[in-house]
């Protein structure tokens, strides 16, 4: 693994740590990445603004690109899992 996706799997570790998500499953692309996370609280965009702004030393340091960060949130909502 390059050395710029080991950083991103780092960063999404501690973002996920940090606010407490419970991701399902990540996809890292050269340029954009697809999370599928269940955030308890409300934090989904405070977890991806910080989450995001790792980029931008990376790409200010020039050892990565990553174009703008488009986020597109979609609400499941279920009533449990017994039913």
């Amino acid at each position: 693994m390059t050395r710029p996706y080991q950083r991103r799997l780092d960063w999404l570790r501690r973002t996920v740590e940090m606010f407490q998500w419970r991701l399902h499953a990540f996809v890292l692309l050269e340029n954009h990445d697809h999370l599928f996370v269940e955030t308890p609280e409300a934090n989904l965009s405070a977890g991806m603004h910080s989450y995001n702004s790792s980029y931008r030393g990376i790409k200010a340091s020039g050892t990565f690109t990553l174009d703008s960060p488009r986020q597109i949130a979609i609400l499941l909502e279920w009533e449990g899992r017994n039913g």
